[in-house]
């Protein structure tokens, strides 16, 4: 009996060891990515080729950059809005606000005609990146602007792009910005596949009044063509829930130069005017040079790209969050 145990423990083992092997494998196969305030696992192979994030109405940027590069640019921007000259015959810089130890607050008027409104960029330094937040407000809402900007600035804080916080917030390009709530905020990314260059996802969030369905704007789309329609091949289309996310997908084949065909997967939801389920896009296409159909042939056979799809859209998640 004590033989037959062991043995059966033996397969136990055997079997979790192979299973935690297999699942090592397959997280060596992906990568979940955090973006706004959302979360996504995509193949290993998918790297962000563009990304722009918009915050609270602040345009949101950030790139590689040197303490002593950081400085350069910021003074030399600052140099520029002070030689430049506004129709009163003042300079169009107005203000430069210190942010801490490492970024700083220029105001200025856009251009020299400029009377009501008034430009406000934001830069700070944060290991070996340049986050920079910037907006436009009314003379008459200087003393809000300022305070408000210089909070979300000293917000802000870095990141690695494989990172995927925990507390409650906003993630942008190498950066997160922790909050508690509603902010009107917009997020656009694009993914390239390595290797797979005809292969790009893109994903837009936003929070905006509900417009036109995917369904049936596809609808009115495929009457426009008449005849040229019979050329658009529909794989699936209808109704598909993310979890909470009430959505729509549409999934089509179009023809492309010499002979081949690209796939134009699209799901989107209306959502609500709310940040956790703002207006949301995920939009995968094949066969593509740059932005554009061009005739190359897809990476994936129809069996591989609804795989990919469905792996993409299971993953699109809410991220989950606890309070520090």
């Amino acid at each position: 009996m004590r033989l037959l145990a062991n043995y059966v423990l033996l397969i136990f083992v055997s079997f979790l060891m192979t299973w935690d092997f297999a699942m090592a494998q397959q997280n060596e196969k992906n990568k979940t990515w955090c973006i706004g305030r959302f979360m996504v696992t995509l193949p290993a192979n998918a790297e962000i080729k563009m990304e722009r994030d918009s915050y609270f109405f602040y345009t949101v940027e950030s790139k590689k950059s040197s303490r002593p590069e950081f400085n350069s640019f910021v003074n030399g921007r600052e140099e520029t809005l002070r030689k430049e000259r506004h129709k009163s015959g003042t300079p169009l810089l107005q203000k430069t606000i210190p942010v801490g130890s490492d970024g700083r607050l220029l105001t200025f008027w856009g251009n020299r005609s400029a009377s009501r409104l008034v430009n406000i960029e934001g830069y700070r330094y944060l290991n070996g990146r340049q986050f920079s937040i910037s907006d436009r407000f009314s003379i008459s809402k200087e003393q809000i602007a300022l305070t408000s900007t210089k909070a979300t600035l000293l917000s802000i804080r870095s990141r690695d792009r494989s990172e995927i916080p925990s507390a409650p917030g906003f993630c942008i390009d190498y950066g997160f910005i922790p909050d508690e709530g509603y902010n009107n905020e917009e997020l656009n990314v694009s993914f390239v596949f390595k290797g797979q260059p005809d292969m790009h996802l893109h994903i837009d969030t936003l929070i905006k009044e509900p417009g036109p369905t995917l369904l049936e704007r596809t609808k009115d789309v495929l009457s426009s063509l008449g005849s040229l329609a019979g050329y658009i091949h529909t794989v699936r289309s209808g109704k598909r829930a993310l979890g909470p996310l009430v959505g729509e997908e549409s999934l089509v084949k179009v023809p492309t130069e010499g002979g081949n065909t690209g796939h134009q997967f699209t799901w989107e939801t209306q959502g609500e005017d709310r940040s956790d389920y703002p207006f949301i896009s995920i939009v995968f296409e094949t066969a593509l040079k740059g932005d554009s159909l061009d005739g190359r042939p897809s990476s994936l056979n129809d069996k591989q790209a609804l795989e990919l799809w469905d792996s993409i859209l299971s993953s699109f998640r809410l991220r989950p969050t606890t309070k520090p």
